[in-house]
């Protein structure tokens, strides 16, 4: 058991480091507004299931659209809210409690990647760019301070 933990949050953190190294380069401040304005009101709601709903709509969105405009703002959800799942499972396993998050689907690795994959994004930029260097503050770290402002950003709460 500890030792599927512990592999999970190494291929969580391969699949967010890219994300912490470009964020600041490929996602526009209006992108990361727009993906706390979305997720605002579940994080109010201290509700995962609603952010996932809220993620899930974003795509869906995405999908009816043909030029597929807003996945950067999906991507940028995504990997935000899988960051949250990480925090959130960490906290359930030092207090030796229960994953209540083990068996969801949308949590799943290859479902993430396959989402943030799906169709081009600033993901896609990170795929084919080079240099990679650490940035200050990423997207998450962003998106974070704006539902903290808002008093919408309680982990402890956060089910």
């Amino acid at each position: 058991m500890m030792y599927k933990v512990k592999k999970i949050f190494i291929v969580l953190s391969l699949a967010l480091f890219p994300f912490a190294a470009y964020a600041q380069n490929q996602i526009s401040d209006e992108v990361i507004q727009n993906a706390a304005y979305d997720l605002k009101p579940a994080f109010c709601a201290n509700d995962l299931k609603q952010a996932i709903q809220i993620v899930e709509r974003c795509y869906a969105k995405v999908d009816e659209d043909p030029e597929h405009k807003n996945i950067n703002q999906c991507v940028t959800e995504d990997i935000f809210l899988m960051s949250v799942f990480i925090i959130k499972r960490k906290q359930y396993f030092d207090k030796a409690q229960t994953d209540p998050y083990a068996g969801l689907e949308f949590a799943k690795m290859k479902n993430y990647v396959g989402r943030i994959t799906k169709y081009p994004s600033f993901i896609m930029d990170i795929k084919r760019g080079s240099g990679m260097k650490q940035v200050g503050e990423t997207g998450g770290g962003k998106i974070a301070k704006i539902l903290k402002q808002d008093n919408c950003w309680n982990l402890n709460k956060l089910k």
